[in-house]
């Protein structure tokens, strides 16, 4: 299998040469174009690598405040994070911990899979294919992206509905 890809990848790269130099391309007369496309061929499969395995490392594991810890935080971790930020008026903090505690129990359910580089809108289209019920995530959702994105310095009752949202996230299952 991966003999045909490499094949295929190879056929795609002549392709291209023939479809940007027409005609027979005289290797003497540009010795380097070959080269070129080869570097930025191998880049793009080593992008497309780096970013699977960065995503299959990613599940379940969760982030790290600022890289200050060894151990990625779990649920109960950024929930207590996000109750002391919460008493410290950091609401757009308090707003992000809730939120991944959130992705995390969904990602204990298997509802969905945690990755650091994914948007909200990337965790709400793998949701909505996976749950039937899509509602309880998506008012979570728009609530964390009006909190941490909004123009307006966010409040403390913003920070308590996102945390309502989560509650009756994990009471749902």
């Amino acid at each position: 299998m991966l003999t045909r890809l490499i094949r295929r990848i190879w056929e795609l790269f002549l392709d291209l040469l023939d479809l940007l130099f027409p005609g027979d391309l005289d290797p003497a007369a540009a010795p380097w174009v070959p080269w070129l496309f080869a570097a930025i061929g191998f880049a793009v499969l080593g992008w497309i690598g780096y970013r699977l395995v960065r995503s299959r490392q990613g599940s379940g594991s969760g982030a790290r405040v600022g890289g200050s810890r060894a151990e990625p935080m779990r649920e109960a971790d950024w929930v207590e994070w996000a109750a002391g930020r919460e008493a410290e008026g950091r609401f757009r903090e308090a707003a992000t911990g809730y939120y991944q505690a959130a992705l995390l129990h969904l990602d204990r359910r298997g509802v969905l899979r945690f990755a650091e580089w994914k948007t909200p809108g990337d965790y709400l289209d793998e949701f909505a294919h996976r749950e039937a019920n899509a509602t309880g995530f998506a008012p979570l959702v728009a609530e964390f992206v009006s909190i941490a994105f909004g123009v307006r310095e966010p409040a403390g009752e913003a920070v308590r509905r996102l945390e309502g949202h989560y509650q009756a996230l994990r009471a749902s299952g």
